[in-house]
């Protein structure tokens, strides 16, 4: 359903990203497209004098901070590291010396996340093309820190040089697809950071235009972490979703996104994609009558095939809430055109079929507690009702019966009333059965 949209990059991979030998001059330049909308960049500065054992690691960089400021006679204070998950004391009885053991094997294993906040600038004097081909050779690395620490320098490039953050990616987006895909917990968790840290800084840059094929390519990748059984990485990519979400609602990119992540394969993702374009769509309501044509035909194609009775209720039940928040805003008879002018026939009785059906599902269920409601009402107040009928026409006094059913349908009728507003927003869901009560006479006419 989806087109496929031109890589980017002069020496693209499968990935959509450049993973070239050499690092391209991007610090120094600037970013240009071609006639299809595709990077550019220049290989005329290849890195071929940086020393390739340097350690380009945070603390490392930090330690040049400190010489250069002692240097100068300027007082520094070490930028102190928290780990995400810090490994808690023993809770078992063992000498000093053996947990000292455990605790320095267990940290051989982990690296520190340095917050957002604290990550700091290179020196004026660094050589910022060396330093990126020294974060290309780290990503080759068979070693997770090594790749740790090039995540951790694409982080302050990411904060500092923003401006060419289309080239950085452009050059690094490969390595980074795939290792944020890595079985290694912490990489992904670092890797997440470096997204989520990119959509905060597009907040603070808006006039630095971020290239479509980051959100294409990533944005899905956050949504398949969003369910991860790790609570870490979970809620990381979650958050990653709102910066997303903080800038790009209500624009054409974040529906792209969120409609494109309603064909994953697990539910779970599914569900969590139609929660994200309802919610796109309710922060911003104009924003959907300035989609584009394309765009809003990939929209009700969307709703369609998760209204086409084949999913899962949960799937069924977020896709309504789409489609109610579409017609809340937009208005039945614009609601109504939209379907006719983006779906086929089929589509548009399996759409209003199944909001029908919801709809009917919700109301017997509120109607049941309301029967239950209303007993327990006439049980406890019958002398009040009764004086309620008698003093509204002294001179007809009802029978018993015909007192308790007349209030049966009065009570009955204030409840529908009072569900309905509170559920449906007032007259929506008479808007939804006029919905497909005019679909059915518009089907009679073509038959």
């Amino acid at each position: 359903m989806f087109q496929n949209f031109n890589n980017f990059g002069s020496n693209s991979n499968s990935n959509g990203f450049s993973n070239n030998e050499n690092s391209n001059n991007f610090f120094n330049q600037q970013q240009n497209t071609n006639s299809n909308g595709n990077f550019n960049y220049s290989n005329n500065n290849n890195i071929n004098n940086f020393n390739n054992n340097s350690n380009i690691g945070i603390n490392n960089l930090n330690n040049n901070y400190q010489n250069q400021n002692q240097n100068q006679g300027q007082s520094y204070n070490p930028l102190e590291e928290q780990p995400l998950n810090s490994n808690p004391a023993a809770q078992y009885s063992l000498s000093e010396q053996s947990i000292q053991h455990d605790q320095a094997k267990a940290q051989q294993n982990q690296k520190s996340f340095t917050a957002f906040e604290n990550l700091p600038n290179y020196p004026p004097e660094t050589d910022m093309n060396a330093v990126a081909g020294r974060v290309l050779e780290c990503f080759k690395s068979n070693s997770w820190k090594e790749q740790f620490d090039a995540l951790d320098n694409l982080r302050v490039f990411n904060k500092y040089y923003y401006s060419s953050i289309n080239e950085i990616f452009g050059q690094f987006g490969g390595f980074i697809k795939e290792t944020v895909e890595s079985e290694k917990t912490q990489l992904v968790k670092n890797c997440l950071l470096l997204i989520k840290e990119i959509y905060i800084m597009q907040q603070q840059m808006p006039n630095i235009v971020l290239h479509n094929q980051f959100t294409e390519t990533f944005v899905p990748i956050l949504l398949n972490k969003s369910n991860h059984t790790n609570s870490d990485i979970k809620n990381i990519a979650q958050s990653a979703l709102q910066d997303f979400i903080a800038f790009y609602y209500g624009k054409e990119e974040s529906v792209l996104a969120a409609c494109q992540g309603c064909f994953n394969n697990i539910p779970q993702i599914k569900v969590y994609a139609l929660k994200l374009l309802n919610q796109i769509l309710k922060m911003q309501e104009q924003a959907i009558t300035k989609l584009s044509e394309d765009t809003l035909q990939k929209l009700m194609k969307t709703l369609a095939e998760m209204l086409n009775g084949k999913q899962k209720q949960n799937v069924l039940s977020e896709g309504i809430q789409v489609c109610q928040t579409i017609g809340q805003i937009i208005g039945q008879e614009n609601y109504i055109n939209l379907m006719n002018v983006t779906l086929n026939v089929q589509e548009q009785q399996n759409m209003q079929k199944n909001i029908v059906e919801d709809s009917n599902k919700r109301t017997k269920k509120k109607e049941n507690q309301s029967r239950q409601s209303l007993c327990q009402f006439l049980k406890n107040n019958n002398y009040q009702k009764q004086q309620h009928y008698t003093q509204k026409d002294p001179e007809f006094v009802l029978s018993n019966k015909q007192q308790v059913v007349a209030q049966q349908l009065e009570m009955q009728q204030q409840y529908r009333n009072q569900n309905q507003q509170q559920q449906f927003g007032g007259n929506y869901f008479n808007n939804m059965q006029n919905i497909a009560n005019n679909f059915q006479q518009q089907n009679q006419q073509f038959m």
